[in-house]
């Protein structure tokens, strides 16, 4: 008897080792799972992220493109508006000169 108390000892301890490894095993797959949900989530966040900054980097060449664009009608632009106040400057000089002449013609003959 004392040997069959004995092993009803044993084996209620077995049995309680035994259901409190399975307590554990049952946390350790729930936070298992719980992990690989997070790191689902993380993996699509990031995938998400990536697509945006590809679209952003696009976004980005084009408006490089556009400033490169801008810049150059810019510098004609001011080419232009160089090679027309020349032109202009020229003209009024022309105009100052033929003035001038005048000027003097009309002073000469107001002196004799």
């Amino acid at each position: 008897m004392a040997v069959s108390s004995a092993l009803m000892q044993r084996s209620t301890c077995t049995q309680g080792d035994f259901e409190e490894r399975m307590n554990e095993l049952r946390q350790s797959e729930d936070q298992a799972k719980k992990a690989m949900t997070d790191a689902a989530r993380l993996a699509d966040e990031l995938r998400q992220e990536q697509e945006h900054a590809g679209q952003i980097e696009k976004l980005r060449r084009a408006l490089e493109g556009q400033v490169k664009e801008l810049q150059v009608r810019v510098d004609e632009a001011e080419a232009a508006a160089l090679h027309g106040g020349r032109k202009t400057i020229q003209s009024l000089e022309q105009r100052v000169c033929v003035v001038s002449y005048i000027v003097h013609l009309l002073q000469r003959r107001t002196v004799k």
